[in-house]
């Protein structure tokens, strides 16, 4: 049997790829043109459904108000969109390459104007709930839960020189630690997001008014439903602060939070 020679093997498989294309174009054109009717009927429906939807289900339009925020705010504390939390209020952005960790506005709040950051050490490992890093004021010190379990890859030594970053963005320039996860899949489901951790936030910040706070503390109500609390940190006494430790900032990572 004789062997076609190699160029006009590939010249006949060119050949028949432009040829199978010249056949299905107008075949795929011809379904398109056929099918338009029904494409933008479907449309149509679908946006006179979504129009319906946001005019008449508070929910829809909750939904589509929370997807475009970057921050969620109550009783003037925020907490980002994009982020997990941990019952500790330490947070965990989870990337490509590994997890920013950081302290949430509910730490900085309750803490005032952070006046000295202890990182840890480049390589060094922690584990789930454990001690991640550390945040001062005066006599007053919280240790930041870790939020996953991983290797520390990155410190955020402008945090050193400049500690109000915590205060001032703790979302974002405030980060404190990336770590590389040791399995972040698992780890992420012992986490609060989304409306779970919306609800748990608004009952944090409820249950420290209600039990630490004075009425003179509140100024009037916001937008939100809650009531602005004045200098928060200043509202809280040692005692208080001794059990705000206990109960929100030091807590340890629970069995299982059920996801949002």
């Amino acid at each position: 049997m004789r062997r076609i020679p190699m160029p006009l093997k590939e010249g006949f498989m060119i050949a028949g790829a432009v040829g199978l294309l010249v056949v299905a174009f107008p075949l795929i054109f011809l379904l398109f043109f056929t099918m338009r009717f029904v494409l933008v009927i479907g449309g149509g429906v679908a946006l006179m459904g979504a129009a319906l939807a946001y005019a008449f289900s508070p929910a829809v339009r909750d939904w589509l108000k929370i997807q475009g925020e970057q921050q969620f705010s109550y009783n003037g504390l925020r907490l980002a969109t994009n982020i997990a939390v941990h019952p500790s209020h330490s947070w965990a952005r989870i990337e490509p390459e590994d997890v920013v960790v950081g302290a949430d506005d509910f730490v900085q709040a309750t803490l005032g104007p952070v006046e000295a950051v202890e990182l840890p050490p480049l390589g060094s490992r922690m584990d789930q709930g454990g001690r991640a890093f550390s945040l001062r004021r005066g006599n007053r010190k919280v240790d930041v839960r870790a939020p996953i379990s991983g290797t520390v890859v990155a410190c955020n030594e402008k945090l050193l020189d400049r500690p109000q970053l915590v205060n001032e963005e703790p979302f974002a320039a405030g980060w404190a630690v990336r770590l590389q996860g040791d399995n972040v899949r698992e780890d992420r489901r012992l986490l609060l997001r989304g409306k779970r951790a919306r609800s748990w936030f608004r009952e944090e910040i409820d249950r420290l008014i209600g039990t630490s706070l004075s009425e003179d503390a509140l100024m009037p109500s916001l937008p939100d439903g809650g009531a602005l609390v004045n200098a928060l940190y200043l509202q809280i006494d040692d005692e208080a602060w001794k059990k705000l430790r206990e109960t929100s900032l030091e807590v340890d990572t629970p069995k299982r939070v059920d996801r949002p």
